[in-house]
């Protein structure tokens, strides 16, 4: 099952901690908003933090394919299973584009022309 090798992954190189990270950021946000409430921003960011306490698929995607936008190092680990999900999922096959690195062009011009 590609979705549980790919959460497991997820997991490995730390995206829990990521997570937990942008909780306390929108914790701080909706804290900042007591003094000056706005509705429609505490809306945004408890919404925020409801898909950060219970992710989907795709949330973790996005989170694992950001790190590795800031940390190069990881695309070769999470770029296969990106490329998983994304055989099984259309809709999330940017995910894998966006985590190859420039060394793995070749791989990315590869698949495209075997799907």
């Amino acid at each position: 099952m590609p979705e549980a090798r790919f959460t497991k992954l997820a997991m490995s190189i730390g995206v829990a901690a990521k997570i937990a990270e942008l909780l306390a950021d929108c914790d701080r946000a909706i804290g900042d908003l007591a003094t000056k409430p706005d509705q429609r921003w505490l809306w945004r960011l408890e919404d925020q933090r409801r898909l950060l306490l219970s992710p989907s698929l795709r949330a973790l995607a996005a989170l694992t394919t950001r790190m590795a936008e800031e940390n190069p190092s990881l695309s070769p680990l999470i770029a296969p299973a990106l490329a998983d999900l994304g055989s099984r999922y259309p809709e999330m096959k940017g995910f894998y584009a966006r985590a190859l690195t420039p060394q793995d062009e070749g791989l990315a011009s590869l698949d495209r022309r075997t799907s």
